[in-house]
């Protein structure tokens, strides 16, 4: 199965510098000169899906993916908060349906197949490893970032890493021994699509 290119730099800059604007309060001036929206984000996050919502539905590119309206998506999302925050104002033109519509989320499952590594990152594994081996070495205290194991590959086949040992010499534990009985056959599925896909 072929997947779709990734979204282009200059959509990640428009969406990076809206998020900027967003949360240091300058979004959408002059329009929202003088109020201050965060209170009203902070006590309802629907506003702030709204808003990003209108952002996404309003923007339109070119054949290459670039943005060629990102200024006048900001301004409708401004507009979104500047209503929500002054109920005298009126929205101009007043929003169409397609513009405010919250689409449902993608599937919880990828449906691209990830890489070998991608299927076990050094983030996740970073967090497993510390949270089960802490009950493992009958440790307590709160999650703190920790190196990441190594893995290696055992000469029965499945990827392992290598967990901290216990006190006494006691043998190590491998990702799999550490993770729910329920996720060891999702763990091992990701692994063998990992390495069909190389």
């Amino acid at each position: 199965m072929k997947y779709p290119a990734k979204l282009s730099p200059e959509f990640s800059g428009a969406l990076r510098t809206f998020s900027f604007w967003m949360a240091n309060g300058s979004v959408g001036l002059p329009l929202l000169e003088g109020i201050d929206y965060w209170a009203d984000l902070k006590d309802s996050p629907s506003l702030m899906e709204e808003v990003y919502a209108i952002f996404a539905n309003v923007l339109e590119f070119d054949e290459n993916g670039v943005p060629t309206n990102a200024k006048y998506a900001e301004f409708r999302a401004a507009q979104c908060i500047r209503r929500w925050c002054d109920p005298s104002y009126e929205v101009a033109p007043p929003f169409e349906a397609w513009e405010t519509e919250l689409y449902a989320p993608p599937s919880k499952l990828d449906a691209k197949p990830r890489t070998l590594l991608g299927c076990l990152t050094n983030h996740h594994c970073g967090y497993v490893a510390d949270r089960f081996s802490r009950r493992w070495l009958g440790q307590e205290g709160p999650i703190v970032r920790r190196e990441v194991p190594d893995f290696t590959r055992s000469a029965e086949g499945p990827l392992r890493l290598q967990a901290p040992q216990r006190p006494g010499g006691h043998s190590r534990a491998s990702c799999s021994d550490l993770l729910a009985p329920g996720t060891k056959a999702d763990l091992e599925d990701h692994r063998v699509a990992a390495e069909r896909d190389c």
